[in-house]
């Protein structure tokens, strides 16, 4: 897929149309698409996204290579780190950027994607523990929000909400640190723009739901988290990490029962083929799975998921899982 995305930037302008009156984020083509990244089934993720960069219709191609940031976090939730997963997404995100500068003259839709590109290395920086780089980008794409003022479209409603309530979650001593670089956080506006496009009918409605309901479950914000988690679930049926989330959120509001309905239809689906997903999903599903059990009375369901559970290779949630077994 990456060959053929990086293929298709070559073409030239004068094959492509621009579809300026639907750009790209509206068109139904990218949110059809938007649905089978969502479904997190790899095969048909690879067919879909071949398909929109081998097409002649520059939204199509805008699509292909935007769709590949929500994969990436689909894929981490999965993978992890794994499976070489931090390099591809540079290389994604690079071909967002790429994207914007060759095309950015043919309509704002396509030069707005150079802001959020920026927006997003941001994060990779800091992960890497390249802080000062990650500070160089974020005043940068301040910059670029202050050019285009009160302008908005989603792309600039997106990065600007994801800026403003990201900055105003950080630790303090790196809110001391942006704001003497000029940077500032606004928790509500934030929030606000992010919960717009969440209703809004385009592709960053999806992006814009989940980053409202991580924020929720950093802040430990029950009530918003189910609220939003709610909202995940009911959209994007498929996903296991939603579930997952999800299901954590009502297992910290006690809705035990709740939280196995959440998580049923992904276990009827690992019995029948036990090796969907990955590992790592597969892990977190059978914990809280075993956890709301416990707690509603069923040890025998509990200790068969806790046994799948600690059959599966993820290193992750050795604690929780050795409290199940423990109190089994």
């Amino acid at each position: 897929m990456a060959t053929a995305i990086l293929t298709t930037l070559s073409l030239t302008a004068a094959l492509i149309s621009s579809g300026e009156e639907r750009p790209f984020y509206a068109q139904p083509s990218c949110k059809e698409a938007l649905q089978v990244v969502m479904a997190a089934e790899a095969e048909a993720i690879e067919k879909s996204l071949s398909a929109l960069a081998a097409s002649d219709d520059l939204d199509d191609k805008a699509c292909a290579v935007w769709l590949e940031q929500p994969l990436n976090e689909i894929e981490m939730s999965l993978e992890g780190n794994g499976y070489g997963l931090p390099e591809r997404r540079k290389k994604r995100l690079l071909r967002l950027f790429k994207f914007s500068k060759v095309f950015g003259k043919r309509g704002p839709q396509y030069a707005m994607l150079e802001m959020e590109a920026r927006m997003r290395r941001v994060r990779l920086l800091a992960k890497d523990g390249e802080r000062m780089g990650a500070l160089k980008e974020m005043r940068r794409v301040e910059r670029m929000l202050d050019q285009v003022g009160s302008r908005r479209n989603p792309t600039i409603d997106y990065v600007r909400g994801v800026t403003r309530l990201a900055v105003s979650q950080a630790g303090l001593p790196l809110r001391l640190l942006l704001g003497m670089a000029g940077v500032s956080g606004d928790e509500k506006s934030g929030r606000r723009l992010l919960e717009s496009l969440a209703k809004g009918d385009t592709v960053y409605a999806a992006d814009a739901l989940y980053i409202l309901h991580h924020f929720a479950q950093e802040n430990k914000d029950t009530k918003a988290g189910l609220r939003y988690g709610a909202m995940l679930t009911e959209r994007y049926p498929n996903n296991p990490q939603f579930a997952y989330e999800y299901a954590k959120v009502l297992f910290r509001a006690k809705q035990f029962d709740e939280v196995l309905r959440t998580t049923a239809r992904f276990r009827a689906r690992l019995d029948e083929d036990p090796k969907a997903w990955s590992d790592r999903i597969r892990k977190k599903l059978y914990v809280i799975s075993a956890k709301a059990a416990l707690e509603s009375g069923n040890k025998g369901d509990a200790k068969r998921w806790t046994t799948l559970a600690s059959e599966q290779k993820y290193g992750g949630l050795k604690g929780e899982t050795k409290a199940l077994l423990r109190r089994l």
